[in-house]
């Protein structure tokens, strides 16, 4: 099999998964978010639920107000807005760099729609990184795929990916950090070891 149309093929199989872990989020991809991993029987929908899902879409949404010029990068000028404390002037990582990443998709598909985009995009950017590491750790094929099936699932990520907690999105980051650093060593190359620090 080809490898880019194998890579497609793996892309689908853990996007397909997003879609059903956070079942019905797809059919509310516009308009709403999820706010728990296991909802209340009969409060799978709701409207304005309080959760940590809104600070972290909050952050996410400040980062990119001050790319577009609106507010301060890395400032807070709106919660908490209590000039006489000083609390304007603290800094706010603002989730950096998953505020990146959001930024970039929101500017073309709009704000909740880059949220829920970003949600589902972490299932193929854990499945398909930890693929890529085991398969070049240890060279077979199913471990690997099974291996990267169980990493995009496991239920702590699943459980704070879809209460809206930050590490639940970035637990990506863990396996693509490991994969370029073990390509800097097996090539001896250290622009592999650079794109890991990165």
């Amino acid at each position: 099999m080809k490898r880019p149309f194998f890579y497609l093929i793996l892309f689908l199989y853990f996007t397909a998964i997003g879609v059903i872990y956070s079942y019905p989020l797809v059919r509310h991809f516009s308009t709403g978010m999820t706010y728990l991993s296991s909802p209340p029987q009969g409060e799978e929908l709701v409207t304005l639920a309080h959760g940590d899902y809104l600070q972290l879409y909050y952050y996410l949404w400040l980062f990119k107000d001050a790319l577009s010029g609106h507010s301060p990068l890395f400032k807070d000028p709106y919660q908490l807005n209590v000039p006489q404390y000083g609390v304007q002037g603290h800094f706010n990582n603002q989730f950096f760099p998953l505020s990146l990443f959001f930024a970039v998709i929101a500017f073309f598909i709009g704000d909740v729609r880059g949220y829920n985009l970003l949600l589902l995009l972490s299932f193929p950017l854990c499945g398909i990184g930890f693929f890529l590491l085991m398969k070049t750790c240890f060279k077979s094929f199913w471990p690997a795929f099974l291996g990267a099936t169980v990493f995009a699932l496991i239920p702590y990520r699943v459980a704070h990916l879809l209460g809206g907690h930050p590490g639940g999105f970035t637990h990506f980051y863990l396996q693509w950090m490991a994969y370029f650093y073990v390509l800097g060593i097996i090539h001896k190359n250290w622009i592999w070891g650079l794109i890991s620090g990165l």
